[in-house]
């Protein structure tokens, strides 16, 4: 079987589809598949510096993803290339069918939280990708759900492949290197993502302020997201700014460190469709605190603090809880090391050529 991945979401810096995307091929490259994949991309330089032209084939695309060109684009390649099965990684799909086609979405966040023209995409042309495509793929029970409850398709056609955090970092930079870089002193609160109003990081510095209150003594707090004026302007007026680390990209040998060295790692978002960060820290045996909202009381299970991220006191008591209380930080500690381990990323690529398999099986 050829197939065709969408790969064009792989572009410099790690994202969270990128970082999907790179984990099912790395699979594929080391075990041995029966099928031929070419990869689309925009950068094929990119997919060489991470050595994923080695494996696989692959085409350059002139449009990006959303581009208005690519409703054109696509389904010229597709043909083209006369593929046996289409992968769309992301939302960005073709508005009709050319090939048989399998679709994975990572989250409706566009359609719920998202601006107008993210809605009416959502209600047309992803609507009708759902309707014509063969399978659909979703990384949780919520996502899954959801997808069914918006658009009305049969259950039997969407399939959970759950994620997985990635493999530890072999030679990441010590503690002494990452603290003098950053500033950072221990005790330390660690987010990661994004300044998206649905990752709540406004309230996460709110909840930062009050557990300032409320715990004695001095506790950091480093916050892993791209910068905009708004967060400027509240990181520089806030009382604490001295103790707020903020940086919009750590390398992936510093997140290992920090992840490590982390007291608590803290997630206050509105809406995940899995929620990789928190399990990322889990897997360094670093407790968590994340919101009760959406796919991540399923991710975390009972192996991390879930609290309702509107209850700001409540928030801040679950970290000070942890701080100030050494045997439930290490019980939390233990508990997240034994949940990462039911996520996996072989068995999610397993997963998911099974499910390219039974999609083309309809039409042989």
């Amino acid at each position: 079987m050829h197939v065709i991945i969408d790969a064009r979401m792989i572009f410099g810096k790690v994202h969270g589809i990128a970082r999907y995307l790179y984990q099912l091929l790395y699979v594929w490259a080391e075990s041995s598949i029966n099928h031929n994949i070419t990869l689309l991309t925009n950068y094929p330089e990119v997919l060489d510096c991470v050595g994923l032209l080695k494996n696989f084939g692959h085409y350059k695309m002139k449009h990006r993803p959303f581009a208005p060109g690519e409703m054109h684009e696509l389904p010229v390649v597709l043909k083209r290339l006369g593929g046996d099965l289409f992968h769309a990684t992301s939302i960005s799909v073709p508005f009709r069918k050319v090939i048989p086609t399998v679709i994975t979405i990572h989250d409706l966040i566009p359609m719920h939280m998202g601006g107008i023209a993210h809605k009416i995409y959502c209600q047309t042309v992803l609507r009708q990708a759902v309707t014509y495509a063969d399978a659909v793929i979703a990384p949780s029970e919520f996502t899954k759900n959801d997808v069914i409850k918006s658009f009305g398709c049969s259950p039997d056609k969407v399939y959970v492949t759950y994620e997985a955090a990635a493999p530890m970092y072999k030679d990441p930079p010590s503690w002494k290197q990452v603290k003098k870089k950053y500033r950072i002193e221990k005790p330390f609160l660690f987010y990661l993502g994004n300044p998206k109003p649905h990752k709540n990081v406004f309230g996460l510095i709110e909840i930062y302020k009050i557990l300032r209150k409320i715990h004695k003594g001095r506790v950091d707090l480093v916050i892993g997201c791209s910068s905009t004026p708004e967060l400027l302007y509240e990181l520089l007026h806030n009382p604490y700014r001295e103790e707020i680390r903020f940086s919009d990209y750590f390398n992936e040998g510093e997140l290992e460190t920090l992840y490590a060295n982390a007291s608590v790692f803290v997630f206050p978002s509105y809406f995940e469709g899995f929620g990789l960060p928190p399990l990322e820290a889990m897997k360094r045996g670093c407790p968590v605190v994340v919101s009760n909202r959406t796919s991540l009381p399923e991710v975390v299970g009972g192996a991390g603090l879930t609290v309702d991220p509107d209850d700001r006191e409540k928030f801040a008591g679950a970290i000070k809880s942890i701080i100030e209380d050494s045997s439930l930080r290490e019980k939390l500690s233990s508990l997240a090391l034994e949940r990462e381990k039911q996520f996996s990323w072989e068995k999610c690529a397993r997963e998911t050529m099974e499910i390219y398999e039974k999609a083309r099986k309809k039409y042989d």
